[in-house]
């Protein structure tokens, strides 16, 4: 973690920074504070996350890109609302292992619908913790994209924005099958987590759907279509340009 409080140094996902610091400990957490330089460098590629079982939480890991599957809610702290944080407690199938479920506000996450249980969380691996520094870890999503439900065959319940994938440009088809008919919102949000579009609401029937969307109007930038049923979540990321 770097920790440059007053100072926003205009970093994007992927970018390849220098940083010149003090690095020291917060609340288990390594970071490097009292920023003396901070340089961007150019763009690189993001590693693919680490697959791990939840009892694999540990120093290890700390501060990497992780992915858990298959995991349950257990607690009921409320989803939060929007401009809100939670902490949301997870565990695995057999209820063995527990690790916090840690949403900022400023996500995009924040204000949206909760996903059905179970699902699959990709995030940063961190630590909230008093000495000894042993306990506390969490997983911090970085946007709706890494929350996915799970328990659905594949095939079961298709979504697909555009024909020829991103980015996309003028006008553009959004497809999906529904394995039953069932109510569904399918909306469009911005990086803020912003509602930008409503492109459909109301009762589907069973079978394949598509919907025209025109983003001649939408401004050039990285966005989220989710289409919600009663049961199930999937979010696509989208780009746009001009």
């Amino acid at each position: 973690m770097v920790w440059t409080p007053g100072y926003d140094p205009q970093i994007s996902r992927g970018d390849i920074a220098r940083v010149a610091g003090e690095v020291g400990q917060y609340t288990g957490t390594t970071q490097i504070k009292n920023v003396k330089r901070f340089e961007i460098m150019g763009q690189g590629t993001l590693p693919s996350p680490s697959t791990l079982s939840l009892s694999q939480f540990g120093e290890g890991y700390e501060g990497s890109l992780v992915r858990v599957d298959n995991v349950y809610r257990a607690d009921e702290t409320p989803w939060p609302e929007s401009g809100n944080s939670a902490n949301i407690l997870i565990t695995n199938e057999s209820g063995a292992d527990t690790v916090t479920l840690r949403i900022y506000h400023g996500t995009n996450i924040d204000g949206t619908q909760e996903p059905t249980w179970p699902s699959d969380i990709v995030g940063l691996m961190d630590q909230f913790d008093s000495a000894p520094f042993d306990e506390g870890y969490q997983i911090l999503p970085r946007d709706m994209g890494d929350l996915t439900e799970v328990g659905v065959e594949e095939n079961a319940f298709l979504f697909r924005v555009g024909n020829t994938g991103n980015p996309i440009k003028g006008n553009t088809q959004i497809s999906f099958t529904l394995p039953e008919g069932c109510d569904i919102s399918l909306n469009v949000y911005n990086l803020l987590g912003q509602l930008i579009a409503e492109l459909a609401n109301g009762r589907y029937c069973e079978g394949e759907h598509n919907i025209s969307w025109s983003v001649r109007d939408i401004s050039t930038g990285v966005y989220f279509v989710k289409l919600a049923t009663g049961r199930l979540r999937k979010t696509q990321k989208v780009i746009i340009v001009k």
